[in-house]
C-alpha cells in the first residue's frame, strides 16, 4: 500500500509543472484579449474608424464687449477618426453670459469639428477648430451669425471606452449688419471638464 501511494505521489510531482504550464499559457492567452493596461503606445491609442461622444460643462467669461460677465456652456458633440491623430466631428453648445444689468444673453452654436490629437501613453492632447454658425439671443433681438472656437484638451484615457480632462478655448462671434457701425465682434474664453464616451 505505502509503495503504491509513493509511485502515485511520485507521479504527480512529475506531471504537475506541465499541468501548471499549461495553465499559465491559457492564463496568458486569456490576458492578451483584454484591454492591457500598458498597451497605449503612441497615437496608436486611436485608430481609423474610433467615434467619441463628448459631453462637457464649462465656465465662460466675455472678453469683449464688455456689458457681458460670467456665465456657462454645456457641450454635446460626435467625433470620427479618420486617421489616428485627425479626426472630424460636429458639435452643438449651449452657453450664456449674465449682463451689467442683470439680464442673460443666450447663444446656442452648431459646428463642425476638426481635430489634430496626440497621446502620450494613456494621456491625449487634442487640438481643434470648430466653425459654424450661432443662434443669439438677448432680451427680445435674436441674432444668427458665424461662430469659431479654438480649444485645447488635456484627456486621460482611464479605461477603453471612457477618457476625462479639460479644456480650454474661445469663442469668436461677429455680427455683421448692413449698418457697418452696427458690426462687432464678441470675445470670450472658457474653461471646463468634459467626459468622452469612445466605441
Amino acid at each position: 500500500m505505502k509503495r503504491i501511494l509513493f509511485i502515485v505521489l511520485l507521479m504527480l510531482c512529475l506531471f504537475s509543472p506541465c499541468f501548471s504550464e499549461e495553465e499559465l499559457y491559457e492564463y496568458e492567452e486569456h490576458a492578451d484579449s483584454s484591454f492591457p493596461e500598458d498597451s497605449f503606445v503612441g497615437a496608436e491609442i486611436n485608430q481609423k474608424g474610433d467615434q467619441t461622444i463628448n459631453i462637457g460643462l464649462a465656465g465662460n467669461y466675455a472678453l469683449q464687449p464688455r456689458k457681458l460677465g460670467w456665465g456657462g456652456s454645456a457641450t454635446l458633440g460626435y467625433n470620427r477618426n479618420i486617421s489616428s491623430t485627425i479626426a472630424f466631428g460636429a458639435s452643438m453648445d449651449f452657453d450664456y453670459f449674465r449682463t451689467m444689468g442683470s439680464n442673460i444673453y443666450y447663444m446656442v452654436p452648431i459646428m463642425a469639428k476638426g481635430i489634430f490629437q496626440i497621446a502620450f501613453g494613456r494621456f491625449e492632447i487634442p487640438v481643434s477648430i470648430s466653425v459654424g454658425g450661432a443662434l443669439e439671443s438677448y432680451l427680445d433681438k435674436i441674432y444668427f451669425g458665424p461662430i469659431a472656437k479654438p480649444e485645447i484638451g488635456l484627456f486621460y484615457r482611464y479605461s477603453a471606452d471612457w477618457s476625462l480632462g479639460i479644456t480650454a478655448g474661445a469663442t469668436i462671434t461677429p455680427q455683421i449688419y448692413q449698418d457697418t457701425t452696427q458690426n462687432r465682434t464678441g470675445y470670450a474664453a472658457y474653461a471646463g471638464l468634459t467626459l468622452r464616451y469612445h466605441f
